[in-house]
């Protein structure tokens, strides 16, 4: 919600912008937005916000839409470290199962 005509909240910005809150609390912590605190309330002024649509336009989701698009080296470096974690969570889920089946296998049988 507007503050005054000179700021903004950061859901607002947020949903100026097309992107999620925590989209705009990442571009506070690497300082290429900068909030200012009016009332106990952090809000962006609203010619920093115009800046940061002129200087991001093009970027996001519709870039990514492109036919012409190609990731840049980190965020490949991103995707194929999620795949990694992912697999081996899938792995570890499978030895988990497979070891309960197992324990359930033997408790079903008699002793000896």
């Amino acid at each position: 919600m507007p503050i005054s005509g000179e700021y903004v909240s950061l859901a607002a910005a947020a949903r100026e912008l097309g992107v999620s809150a925590a989209a705009i609390t990442m571009a506070l912590s690497a300082k290429t937005l900068t909030a200012e605190e009016v009332a106990g309330r952090r809000v962006i002024a609203r010619e920093q916000l115009e800046q940061y649509k002129r200087d991001h336009a093009g970027r996001g989701w519709e870039a990514r839409k492109a036919p012409n698009y190609a990731p840049s080296p980190a965020a490949l470096r991103r995707r194929e470290a999620r795949a990694r974690r992912k697999q081996q969570q899938q792995q570890q889920e499978t030895a988990t199962r497979a070891e309960g089946e197992h324990n359930a296998d033997r408790e079903g049988r008699p002793d000896d």
